[in-house]
């Protein structure tokens, strides 16, 4: 568990970095659905970026296709990220319930060759 977590931390790091040096927002640059791409796939390392210090979180200048795809990578940015958090809990959910089949298979084969075991 600790090892993912710095793993994941430093992940963390890596993009944050890579936002600085890639995605840095200029207020005086129009830009266009290409530059949505970039930032918006560098949602969250911006979004800590412009919680921290001054700057822009989104392009003040930008055009329709700039918003839109900024949109859109955002919110694959935050799916992906919310994927690594929900994933395994779904598949520790699935192997609990098989497990929970398979025990009641068990029992109810046990009782059966109880029941046939009976006298009559």
């Amino acid at each position: 568990m600790l090892r993912k977590m710095l793993l994941m931390l430093g992940a963390l790091v890596v993009a944050i970095v890579l936002a600085v040096f890639i995605c840095e927002i200029n207020p005086d640059v129009t830009y266009t659905w290409y530059a949505g791409l970039w930032q918006g796939l560098f949602f969250i390392p911006n979004f800590i970026l412009w919680v921290f210090r001054d700057g822009l979180f989104v392009a003040a200048h930008s055009t329709l296709g700039y918003k839109v795809c900024y949109a859109l990578m955002a919110l694959m940015s935050v799916a992906s990220l919310a994927s690594c958090f929900w994933a395994p809990r779904s598949v520790r959910i699935e192997r609990q319930r098989e497990a929970t089949e398979k025990a009641e298979e068990q029992a109810r084969i046990k009782r059966e060759s109880e029941q046939e075991n009976l006298p009559r």
